[in-house]
This record gives C-alpha cells, sequence and structure tokens, in this order.
C-alpha cells in the first residue's frame, strides 16, 4: 500500500475482516485511522480477540451495516481480503460500499476466489472445506467479471498485482517469500505506472477470449486496486445520497 502512497493518517476500512489480522498488521505497521466492518464479533473465529488487545485500540470496530452507514465517516481507502466473492450480487455491494467513499477513494481487494470455465466452477464449488460440511457453496468468478461487475458501479480498475509475485505472498501463506527481478520491476511499475498494469490485465483478457491460450497471470490477479469515480450527484438503493 505504501507503493501506492497510502499515507499513515488516511482514512481506511477492512469489510469483511474475519478476525482482522489484516487490519491489525496495518496498526503494526502505523496506520493509526482504521475501521473494520464485520459482523462476527466470536472471540476467535470474529473481531472478539482483536478488539480486546490494548494495541488495537486506535481500529473502530463495527458489527452491522446500519451502524456504519450511520456513523459519518467516510473513507479513503476500502479493503477486502477473499471477501468480494461473497457478494451475491457484487454490483449492488459495490454500489454501497462507494456511497462510505471520499471522492477518488481506493479499493484494495486481495486475494479473491477465481474459476473461469463452467467446469471449473463445479470443481472448486465442490473442493471448498465448507461445502460438504456446512453446505455452504461460495462461488467463483472469473477475474474480467469482477472487474466488470464493480466498475459498472462507479469504479475504475486503477492497478493490479498478478498471480506469482513474491511467491503469491498476498494470496496464499507464505512465511519468507522472495523477491525475483520480475518481482522488483512489478513493484516499479506498481509504484511509478501503474495504469500499465491494469493494461496488462484487459490485454491479456482479449488474448484469453480470442485464443486458446490459457494464460492467467494478469486476470487471476492477487490484488485488485479500484478508484472511484465520480459520477457528479448520486444516490445509493436504500442509504444515503453524496456528492
Amino acid at each position: 500500500m505504501r507503493l501506492l502512497n497510502v499515507e499513515t493518517e488516511s482514512r481506511i476500512c477492512e469489510i469483511g475482516a474475519g478476525p482482522g489480522h489484516l487490519t491489525w498488521a496495518l496498526a503494526q505497521a502505523g496506520f493509526t485511522r482504521l475501521a473494520v466492518l464485520e459482523p462476527n464479533t466470536h472471540y476467535v473465529s470474529g473481531t472478539g480477540y482483536l478488539a480486546s488487545r490494548p494495541d488495537a485500540e486506535n481500529i473502530r470496530f463495527f458489527s452491522d451495516e446500519q451502524s456504519w452507514y450511520d456513523d459519518s465517516e467516510r473513507y479513503e481507502n476500502i479493503i477486502t481480503h477473499n471477501c468480494i466473492h461473497h457478494f451475491r450480487s457484487i454490483g449492488y455491494v459495490a454500489a454501497c460500499v462507494r456511497a462510505k467513499m471520499l471522492p477518488n477513494a481506493r479499493w484494495f481487494a486481495f486475494r479473491e476466489w477465481y474459476a473461469d470455465t463452467a467446469i471449473e466452477t463445479h470443481e472448486r464449488l465442490n473442493s471448498h472445506p465448507y461445502a460438504l460440511k456446512y453446505g455452504v457453496y461460495e462461488f467463483p468468478y472469473s477475474g474480467p467479471h469482477y472487474v466488470q461487475a464493480i466498475e459498472a458501479a462507479g469504479f475504475t480498475l486503477e492497478t493490479i498485482l498478478p498471480a506469482g509475485y513474491a511467491d503469491n505472498v498476498l494470496a496464499e501463506y507464505v512465511p519468507e517469500p522472495k523477491l525475483t527481478h520480475t518481482d522488483q520491476l512489478l513493484e516499479l511499475c506498481l509504484a511509478y505506472r501503474p495504469a500499465l498494469l491494469a493494461k496488462f490485465f484487459r490485454l491479456e483478457h482479449i488474448i484469453d477470449t480470442c485464443t486458446p491460450a490459457g494464460i492467467r497471470l494478469f486476470t487471476r490477479p492477487q490484488l485488485m486496486v479500484f478508484r472511484r469515480a465520480e459520477l457528479g450527484r448520486e444516490h445509493t438503493p436504500g442509504h444515503k445520497t453524496y456528492v
């Protein structure tokens, strides 16, 4: 996030945070204006443990959407981690989230659940650890589907970090990630030419659509960064009107 010049004093909210590990890590890294929207307040699986820690005192906790919307704070950065695929309508939820974002704010979407074919979707649905035990089916989507749904709600894709970067450290548990020369080049692009990585995403999608190449490094990114597009006076169904 610092490669993209996110300031430590900027207002950040993580949506669907689970236990809140990512937000806690940001607090330890010096970010000071943090919030979490997570309905699960259980001590282990939810935010209960994090809320009890003295080093999390600068984190605001919201356990329901209404209290979050009733709060006057709007955010410069939204974070989701392995979260968007849970939304039954990605576009609708993206529009609702957008209403809590300041003009020109960004949405950092880490580690999504991908599938590009019907067969792959079926396999992923049935291989999910909660499928047989709890009957919970989490639908994966293609990278372009996420982007199209979110952009239609009033965002633009600003940049991405592709699969493979730093041993997939943003998508998997990697205790000691190693940076290759290619990874260092990607970091330079992220810092100085972020739009170039978004162009590679769109180019790979065109190639994948028109040929049987099946190359999906940029279209299955570890991170997608969206910028809030400014559309004039707007209304989000069921929520407040903002300019």
